[in-house]
């Protein structure tokens, strides 16, 4: 039983530690079309990208071993490329505008950490989360519902790959592992978000069937992006497609071409 419940994490453990040397860098993505209103972002709005790095005890945090600059390197590409800053310029934003969290688990502390610590920025607060760092966003805004203090100035939220679901042994395996809250939870959190005037979005890769939703989640909106032909890592390759929308280049602009809209 053992073995069952620490295979799914194995898979994410191999992610982030190989994924980027591995991942073929011609792979074409189809178009997300994620059927999603691009969210309008601007140089002002301050990005906290949240990491999953589910570890096993002893592990010394080795799941993210590089730097979170490296593994968020293709979507900070992005965004500079989106809100047309020269690289002389692009330095400093960073400096000012990305907050890098890990989460070890689904557990929304250090996300709140970093959020009440970061100096306050004239624009919004968009979190963007990978595997359990989506889960520890969807803890936090649920932690957020449930109080009665005023609001961060959050204007998006979106989660990829994220452990949501109990559709299956490993999703099961994965979900317990992250701690993720108890899925019934999650009704009623994407007209909450839109009441509050927060964009809530939910996308999975078909072919990580190990971690991600394959169907619906009842009360959060929720996209599942087709398998992509010409992303060929082999049908056991698991911790590679689940790191698809993050270390490889085309996975990742293919989503956050859908999600975000320059100036």
């Amino acid at each position: 039983m053992r073995l069952l419940l620490l295979y799914p994490t194995l898979l994410l453990l191999l992610g982030t530690g190989i994924a980027g040397r591995l991942l073929p860098a011609n792979a074409q993505p189809d178009s997300a079309s994620l059927n999603f209103t691009p969210l309008r972002i601007s140089s002002d709005d301050t990005f906290v990208l949240v990491q999953g790095c589910v570890s096993l005890p002893g592990d010394q945090g080795i799941s993210c071993s590089n730097p979170p600059q490296v593994d968020w390197q293709h979507h900070l590409d992005y965004l500079r490329d989106a809100l047309h800053l020269a690289d002389q310029q692009f330095a400093p934003w960073l400096a000012q505008h990305v907050r890098f969290v890990r989460a070890r688990t689904a557990e929304p502390g250090p996300l709140r950490e970093t959020l009440a610590a970061s100096s306050a920025n004239k624009g919004s607060i968009i979190l963007l989360g990978h595997s359990a760092g989506g889960a520890a966003i969807v803890n936090y805004l649920l932690t957020l519902r449930a109080g009665s203090n005023r609001l961060p100035p959050i204007k998006g939220a979106f989660m990829l790959d994220t452990p949501a679901a109990r559709e299956n042994l490993a999703q099961s395996s994965v979900g317990w592992w992250a701690a993720f809250d108890a899925q019934d939870q999650l009704r009623g959190l994407g007209d909450w978000a839109a009441q509050h005037g927060i964009r809530l979005l939910m996308v999975s890769y078909a072919d990580d069937w190990a971690v991600n939703p394959l169907k619906p989640i009842v009360g959060v909106p929720h996209h599942l992006v087709p398998s992509n032909p010409a992303f060929r890592v082999g049908p056991w390759a698991l911790g590679l497609k689940h790191n698809y929308f993050i270390l490889d280049r085309n996975g990742a602009r293919a989503v956050l071409s859908e999600l975000f809209a320059g100036p």
